[in-house]
């Protein structure tokens, strides 16, 4: 209290923190299996809303994951020695020829396909740059969501 009355003073601290990339990857890195797991399958669920997996003559695993309502696409491969895992995220665009693409969200980035629809649950996508054929089945998206993020997770780590 000072000679005229009562003094009071307030004070401010802020504090800035930045993340570099690299530490940004570093707190990705710490993440356990449990929590990734968690993320991806959040991620599943806000993006989608259906998918299937099939399986080709040379062993690679595909999964296709598609919104009805937005048309967001997720094409992505797992292969026969589990040594490589892609992933394609995208929306679907049909070109002039009636064929179908995944674009990504980079320019230049996407997978033409075409889809045939099959009978109880079954469809085929053929991938025209390499010829790859792959019979589809059509998963409950809780099977497809849990079987995805198990290999995905188990892949990482």
């Amino acid at each position: 209290s000072g000679s005229d009355g009562v003094t009071t003073t307030n004070e401010t601290t802020t504090e800035t923190t930045t993340t570099s990339a690299d530490e940004a990857d570093e707190a990705d890195e710490a993440m356990t299996p449990e929590e990734e797991a968690a993320e991806l399958t959040d991620r599943m669920y806000s993006l989608y809303t259906g998918g299937g997996k099939g399986v080709d003559e040379d062993g690679t695993t595909f999964y296709f994951a598609f919104n009805e309502e937005n048309d967001n696409l997720m094409i992505a491969l797992l292969d026969a020695d589990h040594s490589q895992f892609l992933k394609y995220h995208g929306y679907l665009d049909e070109l002039e020829d009636g064929q179908s693409v995944l674009t990504g969200y980079y320019e230049g980035d996407y997978i033409p396909y075409n889809l045939e629809n099959g009978e109880d649950g079954f469809f085929t996508i053929t991938f025209p740059q390499n010829g790859d054929v792959v019979e589809m089945e059509l998963m409950d998206y809780d099977e497809f969501v849990e079987d995805f993020v198990a290999e995905w997770v188990n892949f990482e780590n």
